[in-house]
């Protein structure tokens, strides 16, 4: 099991996501990978907050999948936190990381 950490948010959002990934080989040969993390507000007004996008790399970072993440909730209040997570099978066993990202915006290296 490996783990990788990505940070993004959007220029139209100060809101800042961390995220941790986890890679499993199932029994079955097929690969299962599961994030978790939270959505940061650090400013001093609420923010809006949009389901996000996981996209599976592999190790040179070309995407291979992707599968939405639903918002945890509409509004974040400032100051605040609030944790997601998701996950997904039968990834492409080239899968190396995931990056987690509002859409439109990619993360930054």
């Amino acid at each position: 099991a490996g783990a990788a950490t990505q940070t993004a948010a959007p220029a139209t959002s100060p809101l800042i996501i961390e995220a941790t990934v986890q890679l499993r080989v199932l029994p079955s040969g097929g690969n299962f990978m599961a994030v978790t993390g939270t959505i940061t507000n650090p400013t001093k007004t609420q923010q809006p907050v949009v389901a996000m996008v996981a996209d599976v790399l592999d190790a040179q970072g070309k995407v291979l999948d992707s599968w939405p993440i639903p918002a945890p909730l509409s509004v974040l209040p400032p100051g605040r936190a609030v944790g997601f997570d998701s996950a997904a099978s039968n990834i492409d066993p080239a899968a190396v990381s995931l990056s987690v990202h509002f859409p439109g915006i990619k993360p930054q290296p």
